[in-house]
């Protein structure tokens, strides 16, 4: 569904893990296919998407950091 993503208006939260660097690079690609559609960027994507890397986890980032997680969605929930 790439080429959906420059037309997704609905908000997203793209998460990974500090050591996962084949998500890391996916979740790159993502954003910018979801920006190239939008046209309002900053630094960390724009202003309804963004991507959040996880500390001290890898692929599982949910089991490696569960603490993390919660607050990145909530705090993605708290700015919706």
């Amino acid at each position: 569904m790439w080429e959906d993503l420059p037309n997704c208006k609905v908000p997203l939260v793209i998460i990974h893990g500090e050591k996962d660097i084949k998500f890391r690079n996916i979740a790159q690609k993502m954003m910018k296919a979801l920006c190239s559609g939008l046209g309002s960027k900053h630094e960390n994507g724009n202003a309804i998407h963004e991507v959040v890397e996880i500390p001290n986890s890898g692929h599982a980032a949910h089991l490696e950091n569960p603490l993390a997680i919660i607050a990145a969605i909530a705090q993605f929930l708290t700015r919706l």
